[in-house]
C-alpha cells in the first residue's frame, strides 16, 4: 500500500467496515456527510447556495496550501511558514501591480518568490540538517518580518480592476477561484495516483534509508516538496490579494495550523509515508463546515482557531484508536 492509494488485499475485519477503517478519505467523507445533515437542521441558512459559495471562498487559501502541505507531510516533514509566505508573496504581487507591472508578471514574480522560500526551507532541512519544525518556524518569523518591513505594516491597495477576476471572476456563473481550487485538487490527486514520480514522495516518507539504498535522490525529493508548497502558498497569496484588491502583511495568520490539521484529518501521518490529496481536501471541507456553523450560530470567531486545534488533537487520538482496532 502506497500512501493509501493502493487497495489493501488482506482483511482483518469484514467487508466495507474493514475498508473504511483502512481508508481515511472514506471516514472523512462519511463525517462530512453526517455534519452536512446535522448542520442543516441547526441552521436554515446552512444549505443555501450563498452559504456554500461563501464557504468555498473561505477555504480557498487552506485548500490550495493543503495540497502542498500534504506532499511535504508525506515526505515526513511539514511547513510552518506557509502563512507568512502567503502574505509576502501577495504583497510582492500587489506592490508590482501598484508600480504598473503587467498582471501576468506580478503573478509569476509572486510564484517565483514562493518557490525561492521553498528552496530556502528545503536547503535548511536537507543540507544543513535542521529539524523541519525549527527550520520552518525560523522562516515563518523571517518571512513575516520581511512582509511587515516591505509594507511598513500598512496594506497595499490601488490595484488594477482587471486583477480582481482571479479572485472574484466567474466562468459560466461559477466562481473562477473556486474552480481553480477544484481543478488543482483533481489534477494533483490524479498525478499522485498515476505517476511514478509522485510515488517517490511516499517512498522517501515511508523509509528514507531504504529509498536511498534503492537509488532515490531523497534530498532532491524532499526539496521538491518544499518548493511545491511554497509555490502553492504564493498562488493562495495572489488569489487573496485579488479577492480583497489589497494585501495586508498580517494575512495568512494561523493558515499553517489549519493546513496541517486538514492534512492530518485527511489521513497524513506525522511520521510520513501516508496521505492522499483528496483526503486533505475532504479534511479542509470538514474544518470549513465546523467554522461555518460556528459563524451561523453567532459563536465568537475566536472559537474557530480553537476548533482547528481541537479537531487536530481529536483526529490524532482517533487515528491511534483506529490503528489499534486494525491490529
Amino acid at each position: 500500500m502506497i500512501g493509501g492509494y493502493q487497495t489493501v488485499k488482506q482483511h482483518s475485519l469484514p467487508g466495507f467496515f474493514d475498508q473504511a477503517l483502512k481508508s481515511r478519505p472514506i471516514i472523512v467523507f462519511s463525517i462530512d456527510v453526517i455534519l452536512l445533515v446535522v448542520f442543516s437542521f441547526m441552521s436554515k441558512y446552512f444549505l443555501t447556495v450563498e452559504n456554500f459559495e461563501a464557504m468555498g471562498y473561505g477555504i480557498l487559501s487552506v485548500g490550495i496550501v493543503s495540497i502542498g502541505m500534504m506532499i511535504v507531510m508525506i515526505t515526513g516533514g511539514f511547513d510552518l511558514s506557509v502563512g507568512s509566505t502567503l502574505a509576502l508573496t501577495g504583497l510582492l504581487a500587489a506592490e508590482m501591480l501598484h508600480g504598473g507591472w503587467p498582471i501576468w508578471m506580478a503573478i509569476i514574480g509572486a510564484l517565483l518568490l514562493g518557490g525561492m522560500i521553498g528552496v530556502f526551507n528545503g536547503i535548511l532541512i536537507t543540507r544543513v540538517k535542521i529539524n523541519p519544525f525549527i527550520a520552518t518556524l525560523g522562516t515563518m518569523s523571517m518571512v513575516r518580518g520581511l512582509a511587515l518591513a516591505m509594507s511598513q505594516g500598512r496594506p497595499v491597495s490601488g490595484l488594477p480592476n482587471a486583477f480582481s477576476f482571479l479572485g472574484e471572476g466567474r466562468v459560466f456563473g461559477f466562481p473562477f477561484a473556486i474552480l481553480v481550487l477544484v481543478l488543482l485538487v483533481i489534477i494533483a490527486d490524479q498525478v499522485a495516483r498515476r505517476t511514478k514520480a509522485a510515488r517517490l514522495f511516499y517512498y522517501v516518507g515511508g523509509n528514507e534509508e531504504a529509498a536511498k539504498l534503492s537509488g532515490i535522490k531523497t534530498k532532491q525529493v524532499r526539496l521538491a516538496a518544499f518548493v511545491l508548497v511554497g509555490i502553492l502558498a504564493a498562488l493562495a497569496g495572489v488569489i487573496w490579494a485579488s479577492r480583497m484588491m489589497s494585501m495586508m502583511p498580517t494575512a495568512g495568520n494561523g493558515l499553517e495550523l489549519k493546513a496541517i490539521a486538514a492534512c492530518v484529518v485527511g489521513g497524513a501521518s506525522l511520521a510520513g509515508g501516508e496521505g492522499t490529496i483528496i483526503g486533505a481536501f475532504l479534511g479542509t471541507i470538514l474544518i470549513a463546515f465546523i467554522d461555518d456553523i460556528l459563524i451561523l450560530m453567532n459563536v465568537s470567531s475566536y472559537w474557530q482557531l480553537f476548533s482547528a486545534g481541537a479537531i487536530l488533537v481529536a483526529v490524532v487520538t482517533l487515528d491511534i484508536l483506529i490503528r489499534k482496532i486494525r491490529k
